[in-house]
């Protein structure tokens, strides 16, 4: 087998057996965000994303070896905003919202590279959370900070 083969074939094993263990539901505790500012937007789209706790993260089922920060979005996005409380819609006075929940995910499907990509689950189930607040624009929060040293 040349090298080629045994990385592609090393590389499907954990793509199945990371998509076979994401067949089960699995409740994580966390932050959701959803944000709108155009730097996230063209990186990450129009996507609910969810970052566990420390204590739930190593319930993400990743491939051995994996060591990268387990986050992912949700494949059903647009229910996830209405199960998180909030619509995909821009704001005017924002970029995005953000909260704590502990939900319930499945299919489960891990990114196996770095780059243009994530993990994806589908969002199953919201136990608990909090009202979605605001992400504050970094940019208008750096312009306000200007204008307020220039007025002291």
């Amino acid at each position: 087998m040349s090298t080629l083969a045994a990385k592609t074939a090393v590389l499907l094993l954990a793509i199945v057996s990371t998509q076979v263990a994401a067949e089960e539901t699995i409740t994580l505790s966390g932050r959701f965000e959803y944000r709108t500012d155009p730097i996230s937007l063209d990186i990450i789209g129009r996507q609910v994303c969810f970052f566990p706790t420390e204590h739930s993260a190593h319930l993400v089922p990743r491939p051995r070896g994996d060591n990268r920060l387990p986050w992912f979005c949700f494949s059903n996005s647009a229910a996830a905003a209405k199960m998180l409380g909030f619509r995909l819609t821009v704001s005017t006075d924002a970029c995005g919202v953000s909260g704590s929940a502990t939900l319930t995910v499945s299919h489960y499907v891990a990114y196996p590279e770095e780059g243009d990509g994530n993990d994806v689950a589908t969002l199953n189930f919201v136990q608990k959370k909090t009202k979605p607040e605001p992400i504050p624009c970094e940019i208008d929060a750096l312009l306000n900070r200007k204008l307020h040293d220039r007025g002291s």
